[in-house]
C-alpha cells in the first residue's frame, strides 16, 4: 500500500511538472509580425532611381536600379536584407554586363560577364570547394 502511494505522488509530481513547463513554453511563444512596404527612390529629375520591398526594413524580394536615363542598371535578388538569388546588371544602353548567383551575401556558381557587344568574355566559378582542411571559394576564370 505504501508503495501505491508513493508511485501515486510521483505520478503527480511528474505531471505538475510538465504542465509548468508547457505553460512557460507558451509564455515566450510570441506571433513574429512582418511589415511588408513598397521602397522607390527617384533621381533629382524625376526618372525612377530604385524599387524593391522591404520587409521589416530588410530589402527582400527583387530589387531593380535605374540610370539616370531610365534604362534598367541592375536586378537582385535579396532574403531580409542579405543577397540570394539571381543578380544581373546592365551597362548603360541596356545590354547584358554580367549575370550569377548569390547565397548569403557571397557569389557562388558560374558567373558570365558579358562586353558591350554582348559576347561572353568572361566566365568565373565561385563555387566553394575544399582544399586540405579549408572550404575556399576560388576565382577561377573558365575561359583561360
Amino acid at each position: 500500500m505504501k508503495m501505491n502511494h508513493i508511485l501515486l505522488l510521483l505520478m503527480m509530481l511528474s505531471a505538475v511538472a510538465c504542465n509548468q513547463a508547457a505553460q512557460k513554453s507558451n509564455e515566450t511563444t510570441a506571433p513574429i509580425e512582418y511589415i511588408e512596404k513598397d521602397f522607390t527612390e527617384f533621381y533629382d529629375n524625376g526618372q525612377l532611381k530604385i524599387e524593391g520591398k522591404l520587409l521589416n526594413d530588410q530589402r527582400h524580394g527583387l530589387w531593380t536600379a535605374y540610370y539616370e536615363n531610365g534604362i534598367k542598371w541592375s536586378e537582385t535578388t535579396f532574403k531580409m536584407g542579405v543577397k540570394s538569388g539571381q543578380t544581373t546588371t546592365y551597362f548603360e544602353d541596356g545590354m547584358m554586363r554580367y549575370t550569377g548567383t548569390f547565397y548569403n551575401d557571397e557569389r557562388t556558381g558560374e558567373w558570365l560577364f558579358y562586353d558591350e557587344d554582348g559576347l561572353v568574355i568572361k566566365k568565373v566559378d565561385f563555387t566553394p570547394r575544399m582544399e586540405g582542411d579549408s572550404l575556399v571559394v576560388p576565382e577561377t576564370d573558365l575561359l583561360d
